[in-house]
């Protein structure tokens, strides 16, 4: 739908003005059409939030290899590994990325885990529960 569009006024007359069904129908496309818009702007935010962060790994991963060079000898194994390390490290699988801020996004809207999980599925993931408890965890 393009702006002439939104403002047509070449509506049928009644009695009383406009054709109000006419006019309710066009509304109504106008309604669906800014939520497409919607839609469209917050797949358009989710990606440009994980290219942010992607850009932001890969700098710390640059800052990490760096160190990492230094004090090669002197680094301790880690006990553990968090999702936020293998982001820094640039171990974790991109589709993780893209996976772990569709899964937030929508469990911050409220989306129920079943949900989410079946969202999920378009991504290569080595265990999409553990995912999906980490982000519900943090989500709370």
């Amino acid at each position: 739908m393009n702006h002439d569009q939104v403002l047509r006024q070449d509506f049928p007359t009644a009695d009383d003005g406009y054709d109000r069904a006419s006019v309710d129908a066009h509304l109504a496309a106008v309604a669906a059409a800014m939520n497409a818009l919607e839609v469209q702007i917050s797949g358009f935010e989710v990606e440009r939030d994980a290219l942010r962060r992607q850009a932001a790994a890969t700098s710390r991963q640059a800052e990490v290899e760096v160190i990492s060079k230094r004090t090669a000898a002197h680094t301790p194994a880690r006990p553990y590994e968090t999702a936020e390390h293998k982001i820094v490290e640039g171990t974790v699988n991109k589709g993780e990325v893209s996976a772990r801020l569709i899964a937030t996004k929508m469990a911050l809207d409220g989306e129920d885990r079943e949900t989410i999980k079946k969202r999920l599925e378009t991504y290569e993931l080595e265990n999409a529960d553990a995912l999906l408890d980490d982000v519900i965890a943090k989500v709370g």
